[in-house]
């Protein structure tokens, strides 16, 4: 695992436990959910970020969440 890999999944603890202590403000709640994004996609060989918002995008589509 890289030094970047550790240090991206150390912010995704940071946020999760700032998360269950308090609400987060707004621009924190959009840095977590980028940190989450990027740890989910980590693990997906041939997806990146312009491919799973595509993909996101087309179930919101379909499915009218």
């Amino acid at each position: 695992m890289t030094a970047e890999a550790l240090a991206l999944i150390a912010s995704y603890f940071l946020c999760s436990e700032a998360a269950e202590l308090r609400v987060l403000d707004r621009a924190k709640v959009e840095a977590c959910t980028a940190i989450y994004i990027e740890v989910k996609l980590g693990f997906l060989a041939d997806v990146d970020l312009v491919a799973y918002q595509s993909m996101e995008a087309t179930h919101v589509t379909r499915h009218g969440l």
